[in-house]
């Protein structure tokens, strides 16, 4: 009540002094703005005001104006004693907010301010640019995802709109980093030790060396598992190949030249798949091994850690037999590191090179199919043919291990499925690479170099020769998985 009394007697008091302030409120019978109508204003036209209705040389001139009839610029131009030009002045601000308003952007309102920097509307216009720059900011930081985006934002937005959510989203992050930090700090101290293997773990069926002729070696294109929930392995032989891809070799890629001789000097075992969820989740409860509550994916081009996804939930169905993926190299390190362990025998991660000679399995074409792939043969993005090849389906998810046919050495999925992690650093070209198979341990070893090739990827990125960099520091992918390799008696 207090305030509807309170707001009558401002009314009363403006018009008071309104009247005040102008002769034609004072005594005249009509104002200077007359009447409104249909989106139209119309106003005296003269140049003094008089009161002797005979003696009026005044006009009327229809004159468009906003729909909304802004109060403050009819007032204006009531007050005015000037020409129509300044008339036309104030109705041209108008217009020109209302349009700029309308398209309701940065740069509209940066025109109109410029335009009009004591324009009558200069006062909106700025609390609106100011509303739009703190939309704008608060977009960049959601594309970026990063603890240094929130903070920016934080900074230039202190009691922005979204201050709340921000401050929410900066806190999270913060305790999910100093997390990291504290597991990362407890791995490095105890090399993510592990208790001794259980006769549940390790059957003595299933010991080490039970497939071993009687040199003490494995033959050539043996299968086995050290454990029960150990990976399944094969028994690559020895050999030489052309790492690298030619120039004219469709999605040829600078990185992945010059092409070069390597020699692999005696046979190992590697997996015959990726790893499952099933395998990675023996490693994690035997362990207690922590994963985090957070996986880097791709949006728009640009990784963004998204909260919750993990390697039990990748963002669509997966199962045991799936291909385990939101694994970091630190966190694949620490699995062959486990394996080691658990077994005896010698686990580690592939080097760049053997991953390549055992993809290839003796060919020398763009895939270990030949000249093109199919659908058929491997998990990707079909929608897109390579070379002769032909379209076909995209899965938009990965499959289960093994549903397509092996390469000549054993192996499955070395198109398409998931990313596998090598031991390598990065380097932009091959220029000064080992040629005897060794991984390479100089260059930008904050990025380790991945092969194979994820279920979205096109087929150009799919070839046996395709590489690229994941930084280990970021964390974890939701690309990214394991294959295994391990060392045969000497």
């Amino acid at each position: 009540m207090a305030s509807s009394t309170l707001r009558t007697f401002l009314l009363i008091l403006i018009l008071f002094m309104a009247r005040s302030a102008h002769p034609s409120f004072n005594s005249c019978e009509k104002t200077e703005v007359e009447a409104q109508s249909g989106g139209f204003v119309q106003i005296w036209q003269n140049s003094e005001i008089s009161c002797d209705e005979e003696s009026r040389t005044d006009s009327f001139e229809a004159v468009p104006v906003n729909q909304s009839g802004n109060p403050k610029m009819l007032y204006q131009l009531a007050q005015s004693q000037d020409t129509t030009s300044d008339q036309q002045r104030l109705l041209e601000d108008d217009k020109a907010f209302t349009e700029a308003k309308k398209e309701g952007t940065v740069d509209a309102m940066q025109r109109y301010l410029a335009t009009y920097p004591d324009g009558i509307h200069a006062g909106e216009a700025n609390i609106i640019l100011v509303d739009l720059y703190d939309d704008l900011a608060y977009a960049q930081t959601k594309d970026e995802g990063t603890i240094l985006s929130l903070a920016r934002y934080l900074i230039l937005f202190p009691d922005g709109k979204y201050a709340d959510e921000v401050n929410a989203e900066f806190d999270r992050m913060q305790e999910y980093i100093a997390f990291a930090k504290e597991k990362l700090s407890e791995a490095t101290t105890s090399n993510n030790q592990v208790s001794s293997p259980t006769a549940l773990d390790l059957d003595s069926s299933e010991q080490q060396g039970q497939y071993e002729d009687g040199t003490g070696e494995f033959p050539v294109g043996t299968q086995f598992q050290d454990c029960k929930r150990c990976p399944q392995l094969v028994v690559v032989p020895a050999g030489r190949f052309t790492m690298g891809s030619d120039s004219t070799e469709e999605g040829s890629q600078s990185n992945e030249q010059p092409q070069h001789q390597v020699t692999i000097s005696k046979p190992f075992a590697v997996g015959v798949f990726e790893v499952t969820r099933g395998e990675f989740r023996a490693f994690v409860e035997a362990t207690n091994y922590q994963m985090g509550n957070a996986c880097h994916a791709s949006k728009g081009g640009k990784w963004r850690s998204i909260y919750e996804r993990t390697w039990e939930n990748v963002g669509y169905e997966q199962t045991d037999e799936h291909p385990v993926l939101c694994v970091g190299w630190r966190d694949a390190i620490a699995y062959v590191n486990w394996l080691s362990e658990r077994t005896g025998a010698n686990y580690r991660l592939l080097s760049e090179a053997e991953w390549e000679y055992v993809a290839r399995a003796g060919t020398t074409g763009p895939f270990h199919t030949g000249n093109t792939i199919a659908s058929t043969q491997a998990n990707y993005n079909a929608k897109v043919a390579y070379g002769s090849g032909s379209t076909g389906s995209y899965r938009r998810k990965t499959v289960k291990v093994g549903s397509f046919d092996p390469n000549s050495f054993g192996l499955h999925d070395v198109h398409g499925n998931a990313v596998e992690w090598t031991q390598d650093c990065w380097n932009d070209s091959y220029q000064g690479a080992p040629n005897d198979g060794s991984s390479w341990q100089s260059g930008n070893c904050d990025l380790r170099v991945s092969r194979s090739s994820f279920w979205s990827f096109p087929p150009t990125q799919v070839r046996s020769a395709f590489r690229m960099p994941l930084d280990m520091n970021l964390g974890r992918y939701d690309i990214s998985g394991i294959r295994v390799a391990r060392e045969l008696a000497p």
